[in-house]
């Protein structure tokens, strides 16, 4: 567990991306910032094309799972996560399975706390996992894996392609 309140956690997997971050004004410490469409999904993915999008907000969740990465971050990058996330949550724009999804609205959250990854065309849950894995620097250890209950798979969310 994140005992400073400094870390966030990358969870893939069934096919969907979240981040959760330390909060200092949840219940649990955590929140988590989950996007997907708001039609569609697996048994309809076409329908998922330019859906209206929703960024799920849950309080009171624990941190990481069994597909996640825990990123060792700074009280400024939580902050930035949750600013991004509630931003998102504000103005979701329209879900698109290739160009805007669970993984790219991840992607650019953590961007926007200064934790940037390589582009890709068409981003996935599990190639931002590669990319963030990519990245560790076992020198730092920036990045480390939990393996405690999985938390997010259950929202589910189309991914594309």
């Amino acid at each position: 567990m994140d005992a400073l309140g400094l870390d966030a956690w990358y969870s893939y997997g069934g096919g969907h991306a979240s981040i959760t971050v330390s909060d200092p004004s949840s219940n649990s410490g955590y929140t988590q910032y989950s996007y997907d469409p708001t039609e569609g999904g697996y048994d309809d993915p076409l329908a998922t094309i330019n859906a209206p999008g929703q960024m799920n907000v849950f309080h009171n969740v624990d941190p990481g799972g069994a597909n996640s990465l825990d990123l060792h971050t700074t009280p400024a990058q939580d902050a930035a996560l949750r600013a991004s996330g509630n931003a998102v949550h504000a103005n979701p724009g329209n879900y698109n399975p290739a160009t805007h999804n669970c993984a790219t609205v991840a992607r650019n959250m953590l961007g926007d706390a200064g934790i940037n990854t390589p582009w890709s065309p068409v981003e996935t849950p599990w190639g931002l996992k590669d990319d963030l894995t990519n990245m560790l620097d076992p020198a730092n250890g920036y990045w480390g894996s939990r393996d405690v209950s999985p938390v997010g798979a259950e929202y589910g969310g189309y991914m594309g392609p």
